[in-house]
């Protein structure tokens, strides 16, 4: 086993309270780097923001409760560069997360509180314990629900910093403008 793919017995790893944490670069995760483009730099990356480094920072820790409960903590951290849908630039953006996941140890437990009606929304996601499990394919599945659908810009694109916003920045004087003017007559 490699010290850069860890892997756990999930139910051990809990039973213990164990703690693993690493760094992993982001082109080790296959399916993640298939979602995003090429990972160089801006070029007018601000002194605001923080440069990507191409590095995925991770923490998992596992805990049982006094019910009986098995819980990983999984935090993932990172500076991936995205483009921006709006100016089409690219940025980098910030993931920083933290996720609670119940550790059950069948598929019917795993499937519980299926229905819509009675879903709690704020009920850890819940996972199934393996022998074997990979944690860099954890915190790959974390890494990847924290991207956004639409990568933009967090307040304005800097080619539109002079124009307010990317709706007024294309503002041309509508060539019907001069028959609404008729029309008022």
């Amino acid at each position: 086993m490699k010290p850069s793919h860890p892997v756990i017995d999930v139910l051990d790893f809990v039973s213990r309270g164990a703690e693993q944490s690493g760094q992993t670069p982001l082109s080790a995760f296959s399916r993640a780097a298939d979602l995003l483009p090429t990972q160089v730099l801006p070029v007018n990356t601000e002194s605001r923001e923080s440069p990507a480094d191409g590095q995925v920072r991770w923490s998992v820790r596992g805990e049982r409760t006094q019910h009986g409960k098995r819980y990983l903590y999984l935090d993932v951290s990172a500076r991936p560069v995205l483009v921006c849908q709006r100016c089409m630039q690219p940025f980098v953006y910030e993931v920083e997360s933290s996720v609670q996941l119940e550790v059950v140890t069948n598929q019917a437990a795993l499937d519980e509180d299926t229905d819509t009606e009675d879903l709690d929304i704020d009920a850890p996601d819940r996972i199934l314990a393996q022998q074997s499990q990979p944690i860099l394919d954890l915190v790959e599945d974390e890494l990847i629900l924290s991207l956004p659908y639409i990568p933009r810009h967090e307040y304005t694109c800097v080619q539109y910093e002079d124009q307010g916003s990317p709706d007024r920045a294309d503002k041309k004087p509508s060539p019907f403008a001069a028959l609404a003017a008729l029309k008022k007559q």
